[in-house]
């Protein structure tokens, strides 16, 4: 369902389109002041201050409280309005005035004038009238209006001059004259109607426009106009042939330089579907320059959401702009070295001064320490002073104390100093939560958490990389196993370019870039938290907690605590009730297995068989023991092989029970080699019949129930084993069959696993592996344990 908050006009809900009013004037403000901040907690008081215009009836609270209930009823999305102190906090919805600078930012990115014009008019097309019409008489909302008709005078004077440049200036001079009119002390409006008038050919047209301009100025204003009107006047005076219209390189077919759209690796590093915050990062940026006060914006995600690539994006858009930009970022490897990140942000400039305090600053109540931040914050300012100033601070979240400190000291002084402060971190590190409370706390602060990419997106960052539209099938499979994150996406894009689109050739490596960002991952870990999640990546997506511990040899309770820094760092998700563990991307499981040495690997995945078997699951044990060598350990895998073996021959499962047999074929069997040779020939005949034996076998088993079915396994085996035989006969030998492994992210000798389908019969559901071309081996037990 998709609702957008409408304030470019009238102030309504549109939900698939369809249009919601809001009845009253305090709930449209309510609503607005919401809109306005959108993902920012407006709280209660100001909310108060805005509605009821600074003086609010004694009833304030109550009847915000029905307004807001009221409102989340209307907008039908779940925490569409949260309550979080101090007040509340619209999300889950857009604006149509976020969705306007949206395309803005798009159009502003756009290669060609006519992509540019195409964004800027469909951002265009959401204005509706005067912005917030209906609360605009309430004093808030009065002042914020003027700030939004600017933004859309902006894009129109943008979309003027993607115009002219398209050649379309006859078609423009009605509108020019019309906004003119509108506007009658914009001098840019009035420069574009006299350059589209000279290019129609009427110069002594577009000559009165600039006398009617200078006679208005010079008698409201007692102003004349300014330098880029006189000069363009002059132009037309002498007919210069700079003001004649040249088509673009796009039209022309000249050599488009740098109008050329990016292709291949360049393209590959642009932004896709990050619009929202390019938009307020091109606000914050804008507005420092004129208003003198300074603004923060945090950005959180997990490793590789493109927080990154955004304080990249603001340190150029800093630097087009002309502003002072300063940066630094945290490192894992340097957490404990005091004033490291501040030292880069002050390069050779504060050495000494630093060098003095690092000792004494890592004692908080240390004297001195306040002096040392002080003197920073007073070097700070005075750059500001001389020019709005842009600091990226990136990876806060592996930040020295003393340097984070400094940080929070900076932000919360920022409300009178012309500095945007951009910060990206990762969530769920404790050690730097006071500092990032303190400063997400601040007014002028505003925090996203970084959504992961969309199927367009991916599909978008597919095609940048591999200058070629994927197939869908494509895009669906390298979602599936990133989940959306855009610097594993990448990598499997880089991935599928190495090998020229070869998709399986692709996916059956996780390649090097990614064991970078994994092991990196794994370095900031505390020992238990990174064995639990080798343990996982054994056991499987879906494990429970008590299974997850008898595996790791751990209690409960110290598996859960293991599993909290993965959980708040965000590779491991929780889900369900009773709760489940998974890794948050099939690529980072896939790689956490790849990492495992092969002994422990083996010994993790008998652990696993001898968890599932004190559970009585069976075909779970017997998966796990696929992945161990043989002799490997105190546990005998032939009677639990064969047992399986014969439970997937039940079930009709059987490529399922040959991959069982070949495995109880690796053992030393002694007289009993025979008859395992023959099970074996038996089940490998049985795959070419089976389209006629399964359903009924099947049917059965389901029939006699779980209390009965232990009765019939034997006899209904044998059965299917004698039709098999004969189906073999008929049809011919079978083909080699692979096998995937459950319980294990790797195919038998072959691949990480894909994505994780499910296969149920009865009551009982487990994930499935899937590969392309291979077969896999389910199993009806659960893997995680109750």
């Amino acid at each position: 369902m998709s609702v957008v908050v409408r304030l470019l006009g009238h102030v309504d809900v549109t939900v698939d389109g369809s249009p919601r009013p809001v009845p009253g004037l305090r709930r449209k403000a309510v609503l607005a002041r919401l809109a306005l901040r959108l993902g920012e907690v407006v709280s209660a008081d100001q909310l108060i201050d805005a509605v009821w215009d600074g003086k609010p009836p004694t009833t304030a609270v109550n009847s915000l409280q029905s307004h807001v209930s009221a409102l989340r009823r209307l907008l039908g999305v779940p925490d569409a309005i949260r309550a979080q102190a101090p007040g509340y906090v619209l999300g889950a919805v857009t604006t149509d005035l976020r969705l306007s600078e949206g395309l803005v930012a798009r159009g502003r990115d756009a290669a060609s004038p006519a992509d540019r014009l195409a964004a800027l008019e469909q951002a265009l097309d959401l204005w509706r009238g005067q912005p917030l019409v209906d609360v605009a008489r309430l004093s808030w909302f009065s002042d914020e209006a003027p700030r939004l008709e600017r933004a859309r005078r902006s894009a129109e004077r943008a979309a003027v001059e993607c115009r002219l440049v398209l050649g379309q200036h006859a078609a423009l001079v009605p509108e020019l004259t019309r906004l003119c009119e509108l506007h009658p002390f914009d001098e840019e409006q009035h420069g574009h109607l006299m350059l589209a008038l000279y290019r129609c050919g009427r110069q002594a047209e577009a000559l009165a426009v600039f006398h009617r301009l200078r006679a208005r100025l010079g008698d409201e204003l007692g102003i004349d106009p300014g330098g880029p009107a006189r000069d363009l006047q002059a132009a037309i005076l002498r007919q210069d042939p700079g003001l004649a219209h040249a088509p673009s390189p796009e039209r022309s077919g000249a050599p488009a330089g740098a109008g050329t759209p990016p292709t291949g690796r360049a393209r590959a590093t642009r932004l896709v579907e990050r619009a929202e915050e390019i938009a307020l990062l091109d606000r914050a940026l804008a507005e420092v320059q004129v208003s003198r006060a300074g603004r923060i914006l945090i950005f959180e995600g997990s490793g590789g959401a493109g927080k990154t690539s955004l304080l990249d994006h603001a340190r150029r858009r800093a630097a087009e702009r002309g502003l002072a930009v300063m940066s630094a970022r945290g490192s894992d490897l340097e957490t404990d070295h005091d004033w490291g990140c501040v030292r880069q942000l002050f390069p050779g400039q504060a050495g000494v001064e630093l060098d003095a305090a690092a000792g004494p600053l890592s004692d908080r109540e240390a004297p001195g320490g306040y002096r040392t931040i002080a003197s920073l914050y007073e070097r700070t300012r005075d750059l500001a002073v001389r020019s709005p100033l842009v600091i990226t601070f990136d990876d806060l979240h592996w930040a020295d104390t003393p340097s984070a400190r400094f940080l929070a000291f900076l932000a919360a002084r920022l409300d009178a100093s012309p500095t945007v402060l951009v910060v990206g971190l990762r969530p769920g590190h404790e050690r730097v939560g006071r500092f990032l409370a303190s400063i997400a706390g601040l007014p002028y602060a505003t925090s996203r958490v970084l959504r992961p990419l969309g199927r367009d997106g991916c599909a978008q960052l597919l095609t940048d990389t591999l200058d070629a539209v994927p197939d869908e099938e494509v895009v669906d499979r390298c979602q599936a196993l990133t989940r959306g994150n855009p610097f594993l996406m990448r990598e499997l894009a880089s991935r599928l370019s190495a090998v020229a689109g070869d998709v399986e050739r692709a996916l059956s490596d996780c390649g090097p870039g990614l064991r970078r960002f994994v092991s990196r991952q794994f370095r900031c870990l505390p020992p238990e938290s990174a064995e639990l999640a080798r343990v996982l990546a054994v056991l499987g997506d879906g494990a429970g907690c008590d299974w997850l511990a008898k595996a790791a040899r751990m209690t409960p309770r110290e598996a859960l605590d293991a599993l909290d820094p993965l959980v708040s760092g965000q590779l491991v998700v929780a889900e369900g009730a009773p709760v489940r563990f998974s890794f948050e991307h099939p690529m980072i499981r896939d790689s956490v297995y790849d990492s495992i040495p092969s002994r422990q690997r083996a010994e993790l995945h008998l652990r696993a068989a001898q968890v599932a078997l004190g559970g009585h699951h069976s075909m779970t044990a017997a998966t796990h023991l696929l992945r161990v060598p043989p002799g490997f350990g105190d546990l005998d895998p032939l009677t639990v092989l064969s047992e399986a073996a014969d439970l997937s021959l039940s079930r009709g499962l059987a490529r399922t029970a040959v991959s069982f047999l070949r495995r109880i074929l690796e053992e030393d069997l002694a007289d009993r080699r025979a008859e395992m040779m023959a099970r074996l020939g038996a089940a490998e005949a049985l795959v070419d019949g089976r389209a006629t034996v399964e359903p009924r076998s099947h049917t059965r088993f389901r029939a006699q129930g779980p209390d009965r079915s232990g009765r019939t396994f034997d006899g209904q085996a044998s059965a299917l084993r004698a039709t098999g035989v004969t189906q073999g006969r008929r049809t011919g030998p079978p083909g080699p069959h692979p096998t995937v492994v459950r319980g294990s992210p790797r195919t038998a000798g072959g691949s990480p696993r894909a994505t994780s389908p499910q296969w149920r019969t009865g009551s009982a559901t487990a994930p499935v592996s899937r590969r392309p071309g291979r077969t896999s081996v389910p199993h009806q037990d659960r893997l995680s344990g109750a």
